[in-house]
């Protein structure tokens, strides 16, 4: 899945959350936060989740990611950016907004 911005001082810490605003954090893959290109944010929080290093997803063959909506179009054009998937799994409405922020983004 490919999160968008959902992180608080109260769930994350405040060294995470300074860390997250500093890096200014779009979204999320596998607890790790990312910027708008795709570069990862908040290393603090990577030290302190037991999961799949997010930072190895671009030597990965095959990566899907799954995302819909609005709330996502940032997140998913970020993770794009970054080689973070290599797959998308989302709904047409999505996917032509997340091409139109490209586009806007290019221009």
């Amino acid at each position: 899945g490919i999160g968008g911005p959902a992180w608080s001082e109260a769930t994350v810490g405040s060294e995470a959350m300074g860390e997250i605003r500093r890096g200014a954090a779009v979204g999320e893959v596998l607890i790790a936060p990312f910027d708008a290109d795709g570069r990862f944010v908040a290393p603090s929080m990577r030290a302190r989740a037991v999961a799949f290093d997010a930072r190895a997803l671009p030597r990965v063959p095959v990566v899907i990611g799954v995302a819909e909506g609005p709330g996502k179009v940032v997140p998913i054009l970020g993770a794009l950016r970054g080689g973070l998937l290599n797959t998308l799994v989302t709904d047409v409405g999505t996917a032509e907004a997340v091409l139109a922020a490209a586009d806007q983004a290019a221009a």
